[in-house]
């Protein structure tokens, strides 16, 4: 209680415990009360009182005090103004309740109903509360979103607003199971919004139970599965287009095998070497079955690549003697169109890089040989080398040819874009820029070009510089091994295509004194392994019912044949393939069409 003539406090035992000071230590001053209140909260105090004092009206006001130990309380004052017979103020008086208790609690309440409110605004699910008819009680951000209302007010929208009658149905059938069971339930489901999108989600229904005990709502948290869909639709439809090519690859490699391989074979007879005018024949097949076979490669790397299968085996590498090598790989187009390959490269100090061998030759030869297939005739390619800046090296490709006009240029990297040279009598399949660009990023670098009209053309791609030392590349050079001739041993070739058995019939009978066994399924590869024990076999992998990979465990379980060195020689050339034939056991995978000295060194290897 306050006294307005003199001005002082009365407080009872429980208000001074309040303040923290012993039973009848307070003083009754209102200053020492006032220095016990939080100093933001004075004016909030003395606006208060003085209002209620003016007015003649009761007070309530929340506010903070300071205990004298320094801890902060929150407290709660209610009173009204006592008058004399006039009607004037003359005391103050009222209660005073801790309630530090109940404002951590509201505290706690509001940050509780912050983080939720936080939770519904920015989760990626959508949520939502019903009631038994299917009228929205509340709905997140995210529904909204996806129902195409914006910041619409939805707790007025019921089920029929959203969705068309049909599908509002069923939701609401299975909102009222959940009322009746008192159980959540799962399900996946399409959602054709009306005004929205349309998604497929997991939509997971709970019932909400009042102080009763009783359902008075459902909610739902639906997830969008959409994302994942398309994403399991992608990997599907990349998994069609890896078998596809596959197979395309083996059904294209098989008849070439025995093309290129029989043609091998002519063009380096010993007992009938061809004359010079089957010399030019046979170039011309295998120049054709070559590029025909690159292009199946150059497929494979680009469906390799937008697949994500493409593993690069980076290092760091001296490049200096790759380039000379692409040059000289590149030197006789040249020299068939009159273009001139000049390297500026040769005399500078070139940087080791952070790269993958094989695929910067790929990217290198790529763009010499488009510099040199779109030149003029006598012109001239140029290769040099830039640090454009500390940590990259820049090499780049320069020709005197057309150029190319700034209305093609976009399409430059589009895949399949011959940039309207179609009907040009230069083959290619327009991918191999395409590969190269994608290449070139995947060594983390990067790529770009400029070219006039009538100029000629400058491509440049930069990559990382390393920073440890350099390893050497690896050689990728034709052997000029002379293969010796095979004493008289016995070769099994397991294999159901017939001119496939014919070539390595011909290969073996003119190259070795091996005898040759031929068996054209699985099973009868089997039965004539354990008859004749050979020294060594050649295993096709896509053969009839029994294929190469079961044939070769049949064989290591079995003593007799389980020593016996087995090689695959096969059309399926995919790098998983490769990978899958190498961990089987298979001495050695070689791929159709076949390189006659492969065969036989491996052969050779096989047996010494």
């Amino acid at each position: 209680m306050r006294q307005l003539v003199d001005d002082t406090v009365i407080w009872d035992s429980r208000t001074e415990a309040i303040f923290g000071m012993e039973p009848g230590t307070f003083t009754g001053s209102r200053a020492v009360h006032f220095d016990l209140i939080h100093p933001e909260d004075l004016d909030k105090i003395d606006t208060a009182y003085e209002l209620s004092i003016s007015a003649g009206a009761a007070y309530e006001v929340d506010y903070r005090i300071v205990l004298p130990g320094g801890e902060i309380r929150h407290v709660a004052s209610r009173g009204s103004i006592i008058t004399d017979g006039e009607g004037r103020p003359t005391q103050v008086t009222g209660v005073t309740l801790d309630v530090t208790e109940q404002k951590k609690a509201e505290e706690a309440l509001r940050e509780s109903e912050g983080r939720f409110q936080a939770f519904l605004q920015y989760t990626t699910s959508a949520i939502t509360m019903k009631n038994r008819d299917g009228e929205f009680l509340m709905a997140n951000a995210t529904y909204k979103q996806w129902a195409g209302l914006g910041e619409a007010d939805i707790e007025s929208k019921n089920l029929k607003d959203i969705f068309p009658p049909q599908l509002a149905k069923k939701i609401l059938d299975n909102d009222r199971r959940v009322f009746e069971s008192k159980k959540p339930n799962s399900e996946e489901r399409y959602l054709d919004f009306v005004h929205g999108d349309t998604r497929t989600v997991i939509s997971h229904k709970f019932p909400m139970f009042n102080d009763n005990g009783e359902v008075y709502a459902v909610g739902t948290i639906l997830t969008d599965q959409s994302e994942r869909l398309r994403a399991e639709e992608a990997e599907s439809a990349n998994q069609t287009k890896s078998e596809f090519l596959a197979s395309m690859s083996h059904e294209i490699r098989t008849p070439l095998n025995a093309i290129l391989g029989f043609a091998q074979l002519m063009d380096t007879s010993l007992s009938e070497p061809p004359t010079e005018s089957q010399k030019v024949s046979l170039e011309q097949i295998l120049s054709g079955g070559g590029h025909l076979l690159s292009l199946i490669d150059e497929i494979l790397d680009l469906a390799k690549i937008e697949s994500g299968n493409m593993a690069l085996a980076v290092e760091a590498v001296d490049i200096g003697d790759i380039i000379t090598e692409c040059i000289a790989s590149t030197a006789q187009l040249g020299r068939d169109k009159g273009v001139a390959i000049v390297n500026h490269t040769a005399n500078q100090a070139l940087p080791a890089v952070k790269i993958d061998s094989t695929r910067f030759r790929q990217v290198l030869l790529n763009l010499l040989s488009n510099a040199v297939k779109y030149n003029l005739n006598d012109g001239k390619v140029f290769i040099g080398f830039e640090q454009s800046d500390p940590d990259m090296a820049r090499i780049i490709v320069t020709d005197t040819g057309p150029g190319i006009s700034p209305e093609r240029q976009k399409e430059l990297f589009v895949p399949f874009s011959r940039l309207g040279r179609e009907a040009s009598d230069v083959p290619g399949t327009g991918i191999g820029l395409t590969i190269t660009k994608k290449l070139v990023e995947a060594m983390n670098g990067r790529i770009g070009f400029e070219s006039r009209p009538g100029q000629g053309s400058s491509f440049w791609f930069e990559i990382p510089i390393a920073d440890t030392h350099p390893c050497p590349p690896a050689d990728i050079r034709p052997s000029t091994k002379t293969h010796q001739l095979l004493g008289k041993q016995t070769i099994l070739y397991v294999e159901d295509s017939r001119p496939s058995q014919k070539l390595m019939e011909a290969l073996i009978g003119q190259r070795t004194q091996a005898t040759m066994l031929c068996a054209e399924t699985g099973e009868l590869g089997l039965e004539m392994a354990k008859e004749y024990l050979p020294d060594l076999i050649l295993m096709d992998i896509n053969l009839p019912r029994l294929n190469g990979f079961e044939a070769l465990a049949s064989l290591r379980s079995f003593q007799p044949t389980s020593q016996i060195p087995v090689i695959a020689l096969t059309a399926r050339a995919m790098p998983e393939d490769v990978n899958h034939g190498l961990k089987a056991g298979f001495l050695a995978y070689l791929t159709k069409p076949i390189q006659i000295d492969q065969v036989l060194e491996a052969i050779e290897s096989a047996l010494a």
